[in-house]
């Protein structure tokens, strides 16, 4: 009979929380190769008597985030976990200042999808827009520490 560590597997789902903030459960399942149940069981210990971690609700995905991060900070890392938003956010590192025509080709999206990301990036206040007519996009001032949250997102080194 194997001998249960939970507060070593709490450890462990804590330390990859910490590493990669925004983790799924789906995801920290398949990194510390535990079954759904035994991340869901010790999320909740971390989340509601040890308050080690918190969850947020983003989309159809419940993201989880080390207890240290700010609520505010949390709301970006929710968005730029997604795909589309990282693939904007890349396009507008390398080009200061885009249209968003030309932003949705270089993101290989749609307009309509371009700009529905766009506009929960604003929202978020990663990005900002400019002109009545013909908006033109860029990467807010003050977010540079936006790599600092989550190194792994797929932005050039270009830019900044």
């Amino acid at each position: 009979m194997s001998q249960r560590d939970g507060e070593g597997t709490r450890d462990r789902i804590e330390m990859a929380v910490r590493e990669l903030p925004g983790i799924t459960p789906t995801q920290l399942c398949e990194a510390l190769d535990l079954g759904w149940g035994t991340v869901n069981h010790h999320l909740n210990v971390l989340e509601k008597v040890q308050e080690r971690v918190h969850t947020r609700k983003a989309g159809r995905h419940r993201r989880i985030y080390a207890d240290s991060l700010l609520v505010e900070d949390t709301a970006w890392l929710a968005q730029l976990q997604d795909d589309v938003c990282a693939a904007l956010l890349s396009c507008l590192r390398s080009a200061p200042e885009m249209r968003l025509a030309a932003l949705a080709d270089a993101a290989n999206v749609s307009q309509k999808v371009a700009r529905r990301h766009l506009s929960i990036l604003a929202g978020q206040g990663v990005v900002t827009s400019r002109g009545q007519f013909q908006r033109h996009y860029c990467i807010a001032s003050g977010v540079g520490r936006l790599r600092k949250l989550l190194p792994q997102i797929r932005m050039s080194e270009q830019g900044e």
